[in-house]
């Protein structure tokens, strides 16, 4: 039996090599790199990660490995100006960058996310079952999304997996690189499947991301299939919760089940299975020498995946049964090459919706006096995805702490630089008492009401950062509520504090979907499938009809075998 913390054929690689320095200095230094780079909140984070960066090349010079490093084979599968973006990356050079220091910083938030999503399960496919299902719950499906097949255009396409944690939505194909990733820092190995086209057979259709896997040394490697539009995993034959690709290609009433009626069928059969291939993420970041050198190195709590090796990955998911061939997935090169355009139409397009998304974290954009407001809400999101509800304190009430008070006449006896310094002593002072209380703790305070914001005189758009990061907090807090088991607290947060106090805002369709999983998960069945067939726009709509079906033939079944087992009581 394979386990979901340990290592899988694309989690590793050979390294460069040999060492010659003495583990203990070398040691000190990636530890003490590793360790800044781990914190957060702090105010000279620019400084912190230059010095992290400086260390981990002091080790380098010390280390002194050999360069005979090639480029990983599986590049030369993607198109010629997309293997250029590998290249940029200075793949093969023994030598952190600066920008280094935001990979290294997402690796380690993708293994704290990890550890948190998946508790205690090791075994492969529990694993990625829960994986998948914190990713659903905890990143809200973007509008315009296609069941059978992810959108792969730049409007659906532009986030990177850092960036879907902090914002909380992303597209499909956004949603399953995060599931990917999340996977890679378990040890798994999680894969996109792509069909052929049939209205245009040499075009692959990018489907779904399937966990590779191989149950015991005797069983065949299988291709595990998780729907990110649909928000479920395809269920397999006898009461099993994952379907494998072998199992769908050889039986269609798999893929029937996913039917919503005549009108509305789920749009791939089996048939359309004919020609799969398996597409690995192997994103510039994970390519480098440097960065497999490090993950070699890194031991205990520091442990961390930060490389791939996709030619291995692609040759153990080419042992499954239905594959055809593997190549690379060529979204984090479309993302990166994005991101570089020229184009000073696409470059202000994507400009723009990233600001959009990111607006309730723009600190910058309000007056000093309310910024604590922003920074909070950045600071509670990082403790809430790393699983630090209630903080210190280890409360569970929901605490608010008092807002920052400057004394006039205070601040009337001081100059320009000792106002400012004391309003950012008050500031950090305010923070660190609501860290205390952990993410729930940061996200009350950042929970304005909306007569303090309109008493503050501020422009439209500062308004409108506040009431988003009122939105934001009080979404979240529904979800921390969900995560403790807090299901009561879950449904407050989620019909009262989100849908009602903001009908139509930004969360609607993932605060429906999680007031359903919060009713279901306190045995209030008959709302949950009421919650889940409600909400007739979300992108998720098709899954979340299906749960709802599938929740009530479950009740159904349960009521029929009560009523026998009492008529079987009777004299």
């Amino acid at each position: 039996m394979t386990l979901g913390c340990g290592k899988k054929p694309g989690t590793t690689g050979s390294v460069p090599g040999p060492y010659v320095v003495g583990a203990d200095r070398g040691d000190r230094l990636i530890q003490s790199s590793m360790a800044m780079l781990k914190q957060t909140g702090r105010t000279d984070r620019v400084e912190a990660n230059a010095q992290a960066i400086a260390r981990l090349n002091e080790w380098l010079d010390l280390a002194k490995p050999s360069s005979d490093w090639k480029p990983d084979p599986l590049l030369e599968t993607l198109p010629e100006k997309l293997r250029a973006l590998a290249a940029g990356a200075d793949v093969g050079r023994l030598r952190f960058r600066p920008e280094d220091s935001r990979h290294l910083q997402a690796a380690i938030l993708l293994h704290e996310v990890s550890s948190v999503a998946c508790g205690d399960r090791v075994e492969d496919v529990p694993v990625a079952l829960a994986l998948f299902d914190w990713t659903v719950r905890n990143i809200q499906l973007a509008a315009g999304e296609t069941v059978g097949r992810i959108v792969l255009d730049p409007q659906h396409l532009s986030q990177i997996p850092g960036e879907t944690l902090l914002f909380g939505a992303a597209g499909a194909a956004e949603r399953s690189w995060l599931f990917m990733l999340l996977a890679r820092q378990r040890g798994l190995d999680v894969v996109m499947l792509s069909y052929a086209d049939p209205n245009d057979p040499p075009h692959q259709i990018d489907w779904l991301p399937a966990l590779v896997s191989q149950p015991d040394v005797d069983s065949p490697v299988e291709l595990y299939l998780f729907d990110p539009v649909l928000g479920l995993p395809i269920p397999g034959p006898e009461g099993a919760k994952v379907a494998t690709l072998a199992q769908v290609q050889a039986d269609d009433t798999l893929l029937r089940q996913l039917d919503l009626d005549a009108d509305h069928p789920y749009p791939v059969t089996s048939s359309d299975l004919s020609h799969v291939v398996a597409e690995v993420e192997c994103g510039p970041n994970y390519l480098p020498a440097r960065m497999r050198l490090l993950e070699s190195r890194l031991r205990g709590d520091q442990k961390l995946v930060l490389s791939v090796d996709a030619t291995a990955v692609a040759q153990w998911a080419q042992r499954a049964q239905g594959v055809s061939s593997a190549i690379a997935w060529q979204v984090p090169f479309d993302v990166r090459a994005l991101r570089l355009t020229n184009d000073a139409r696409v470059r202000q397009a994507l400009q723009e919706k990233l600001a959009q998304r990111s607006l309730p974290f723009q600190f910058s954009l309000l007056p000093r006096e309310q910024q604590w407001v922003s920074i909070g809400l950045s600071w509670g999101r990082h403790m809430h995805l790393i699983g630090n509800y209630t903080g210190q304190r280890g409360t569970n009430r929901a605490i608010r702490p008092p807002l920052p008070q400057l004394n006039v006449e205070e601040l009337a006896s001081l100059d320009r630089r000792q106002r400012r310094a004391l309003q950012e002593q008050r500031l950090n002072e305010q923070l660190n008492t609501a860290a205390d209380h952990g993410a729930n703790g940061l996200y009350q305070m950042a929970r304005l009401t909306q007569e303090q914001i309109e008493s503050l005189k501020l422009e439209p758009v500062q308004k409108e950062l506040l009431r988003r990061a009122k939105q934001n907090a009080s979404y979240w807090l529904g979800l921390i509520a969900y995560e403790r088991g807090m299901f009561d607290l879950a449904v407050e947060y989620f019909e009262v504090r989100t849908l009602q106090a903001h009908p139509q805002g930004v969360w609607t369709h993932g605060a429906n979907y999680n007031l359903g999983r919060a009713l279901e998960s306190a045995g209030r069945n008959a709302e949950a499938i009421a919650r889940y067939e409600s909400d007739k726009t979300s992108p998720q709509y098709h899954g979340n009809h299906l749960r709802a079906g599938w929740l009530a033939r479950q009740m159904n079944a349960a009521t029929n075998e009560a009523a026998s087992a009492a008529k079987g009581d009777e004299p």
